[in-house]
């Protein structure tokens, strides 16, 4: 509570935390990996002596900065940037309890309006946190980024954008299928509102199609693809089921982001993500079903002339993605 009273000082407490964690000097965990092991995003950092609680109490003070008001100062919210990525670390930490503060103090960064001069520092944070070796801290820095890039999608400068954008992009080929799957998530919030301030969203669009049709689909409905060789259940090498899995969520992606009206490419989008029908990938097709299914279900009260929007051989094609979601349409 002095700290939230003392911007100033709170500031200061804030970078030499934010230093210790630079420094990397280990914090006495409950459970610290061992000496060899590759470092993960659960072992959050502190000063020598001072140990978890010290950093448990920095969360602690951000979470009352942000209720009071005061975290959008600029002499504390250029540190709250920096901490970011600490933040991001200790999301899954061993202790339960230090996790969840982290949690909430990420929560509360949320809707933290940061001025012009941290917004590069959150940018920063955002990108380390993507790329951390813990897909926990991947997941939560895009959960993250759905918030940030929103809120400050008229604050972004065009470099800032188009570099979050192009990490969100790049997280759809992630190894692990959480962080694909938020990545889609996110994607969407691009193309409806944060590209569509500097008219980006034409050319993300064309990008999602392109990664589409260069991983395999486009073909049209009918169209079977060859299947590499075996390396998992489904027949499909780890790395060419991941690439086609993120080409099929950028799709999808695509579909999502007009839930009520058909845009001129949306026939030709949902064209090219039938052709993936026949993918022998358990979340190619978990993703079409889910696609599919969102589109019939906002789109039932004005089928026919949704319909109507199809030529006779996109309907065609289209339909076989439709066979694959449960009906709306009675």
């Amino acid at each position: 509570e002095a700290l939230a009273a003392n911007p100033a000082e709170t500031a200061a407490a804030i970078e030499r935390a934010n230093a210790a964690v630079n420094a990397g000097v280990p914090m006495d965990l409950d459970a610290p990996p061992p000496a060899a092991a590759t470092p993960t995003t659960a072992d959050a950092r502190a000063p020598p002596g001072r140990g978890q609680s010290w950093l448990e109490g920095v969360f602690l003070t951000v979470i009352q900065l942000a209720k009071g008001g005061d975290a959008g100062s600029v002499a504390v919210a250029s540190r709250l940037a920096s901490l970011l990525p600490s933040a991001l670390r200790a999301q899954e930490a061993p202790d339960r309890d230090f996790a969840l503060v982290a949690k909430r103090a990420l929560t509360h960064l949320k809707y933290v309006v940061f001025p012009g001069e941290a917004i590069a520092g959150v940018v920063r944070g955002i990108h380390e946190g993507l790329s951390d070796a813990q897909w926990h801290a991947r997941a939560a820095a895009l959960k993250f980024t759905q918030a940030f890039a929103f809120r400050h999608a008229f604050a972004l400068s065009d470099a800032d954008r188009d570099g979050l954008r192009d990490a969100v992009f790049l997280a759809l080929t992630d190894a692990q299928i959480e962080v694909r799957l938020l990545a889609g998530e996110s994607l969407i919030g691009f193309m409806r509102g944060v590209c569509v301030v500097n008219g980006a969203e034409r050319a993300l669009r064309a990008r999602c199609l392109k990664a589409g049709a260069d991983a395999g689909g486009g073909g049209g409905g009918r169209r079977r693809r060859e299947t590499p060789a075996a390396t998992e259940d489904d027949g499909t090498s780890i790395d060419v089921s991941t690439r086609r899995h993120g080409a099929v969520l950028a799709l999808s992606a695509c579909v999502l982001s007009a839930p009520y009206d058909v845009p001129s490419w949306l026939p030709g989008t949902l064209e090219t993500l039938a052709s993936w029908s026949s993918d022998p990938s358990r979340h190619v097709k978990d993703t079409m079903r889910r696609t599919f299914s969102e589109f019939k279900k906002t789109h039932q009260d004005t089928w026919a002339d949704t319909k109507a929007a199809f030529t006779a051989e996109q309907w065609d094609n289209v339909s076989i993605g439709m066979e694959l979601a449960p009906s709306y349409i009675v």
